[in-house]
């Protein structure tokens, strides 16, 4: 797996459509990758009291 990275940066208000639509995906790809990791390190939290 990659390592995640910061969230891309936002497109000018004045961006073209595709440009605009190109961030969108790579900000939903960037999130379901941080996701995994999110839940990962949420259970071993749910666990580490025991």
């Amino acid at each position: 797996m990659d390592q995640v990275s910061a969230s891309p940066k936002n497109p000018a208000q004045d961006a073209p459509d595709g440009d605009k639509r190109a961030w969108r995906e790579a900000r939903r790809r960037q999130s379901s990758d941080r996701i995994v990791v999110e839940h990962t390190n949420a259970e071993y939290e749910q666990w580490h009291p025991l």
